[in-house]
């Protein structure tokens, strides 16, 4: 469509894709475009090679790449523009979550919670053994519900979440939709912090168990302050060997005494 509104002679490097045979131009352009547009098929397109020519006929300021975002192609493996959109914003949300860092000021970021017995839940609860204080799965859009891979849209984030205490850690999940746990960057008001090269889902783990309780200072006592009355294993062993000279003494008292009466 360039090529067919600008009559310029100094157009040059378009490139573009004819269905049915139509020209490039329409047929009231004055200025001869066949030398300086390219048809090319949708084959040669998808190529590296296309990528490669784009690249050597535009400026530095502009990069194109064929780019894979979670091993998939974005804009179906057809070149795109890569370049600085994105500027230092911070976002805060109304749980309390925050993000800071470089993002672009179209994208916009949820954090919803994740529901008790969904797959993500059963995921996070297998890095939590003492249990899931708060879980919250990330998405992300450009404002108009179209959805934007948030590592093409910002690049690095720190995100902060309120928690109860500083006893906890942080399970991330993973574009490979594996769960690391990690420690938190820093605790501070209520809100710990941690780095992140886009938004992740996420969830806050107690790193003790909440049925633990505190040992009570009254079961730690040693056997010697146990009760006056309760025999511990040490005394029953010197009872029966005093009970057993007793009874020795008992038998040579009366052996003495059947031999004097004898006498």
């Amino acid at each position: 469509m360039a090529a067919a509104f600008n009559e310029s002679e100094n157009i040059s490097n378009v490139f573009c894709n004819s269905i049915n045979d139509i020209p490039a131009s329409g047929d009231g352009s004055t200025v001869d475009l066949s030398k300086t547009v390219t048809v090319i098929s949708n084959e040669e397109m998808l190529d590296a090679s296309f990528t490669a020519k784009l690249n050597d006929v535009t400026d530095d300021t502009v990069q194109w790449e064929q780019k894979v975002v979670n091993n998939t192609y974005l804009n179906s493996k057809y070149p795109v523009i890569l370049g600085n959109f994105l500027k230092n914003r911070t976002i805060t949300l109304n749980n309390g979550i925050a993000l800071k860092g470089l993002m672009h000021q179209s994208m916009n970021v949820y954090y919803n919670p994740i529901k008790k017995g969904s797959d993500d839940y059963a995921l996070f609860s297998k890095a939590a053994p003492n249990g899931i204080s708060t879980i919250y799965n990330a998405a992300y859009d450009d404002g108009k519900g179209t959805f934007i891979p948030a590592e093409f849209w910002c690049s690095g984030v720190t995100i902060s979440v309120p928690v109860e205490s500083n006893d906890v850690k942080l399970a991330v999940m993973g574009t490979d939709c594996t769960v690391q746990v990690i420690k938190p960057d820093s605790i501070r008001d209520g809100k710990a912090s941690f780095s992140a090269a886009a938004p992740v889902s996420f969830a806050v783990i107690k790193t003790t168990s909440s049925g633990a309780k505190t040992p009570d200072s009254n079961n730690n006592r040693s056997s010697s302050a146990a009760d006056s009355n309760t025999v511990s294993t040490g005394d029953s062993t010197a009872i029966t060997f005093a009970l057993a000279v007793l009874a020795f003494s008992a038998a040579m008292i009366f052996l003495a005494k059947r031999k004097k009466n004898r006498e």
